[in-house]
């Protein structure tokens, strides 16, 4: 399955902080703070959110958030894409290097 992961958080340092997190863990970014864990597991999804939640619950502010989004890998096909169409294909590609 694949996951969209999302996230509005003020601090400086614990929004980079989640982003390494997503990153270490085999997430591609999309955007800015919107992420693709393409191909994940149930249990590497399971492992990923829990962590993230350890790493949001260290200073806790009410407007921060993070949404993970499940995307079946047949609806991919039919999202809206502006920009290279490379970036699209690459990102549909099973590209983690790193296996919890």
């Amino acid at each position: 399955m694949n996951y969209l992961i999302s996230y509005d958080i003020s601090d400086d340092r614990q929004r980079d902080r989640l982003a390494k997190l997503l990153e270490r863990r085999g997430c591609v970014r999309v955007q800015k703070s919107v992420f693709l864990a393409a191909n994940f597991r149930t249990e590497e999804i399971i492992l990923l959110k829990s962590a993230a939640l350890r790493l949001m619950s260290k200073k806790i502010d009410p407007n921060n958030s993070v949404l993970c989004l499940p995307i079946e890998k047949n609806l991919m096909t039919n999202a809206v894409w502006y920009g290279d169409k490379a970036d699209w294909q690459k990102l549909q590609e099973n590209t983690r290097s790193i296996v919890l």
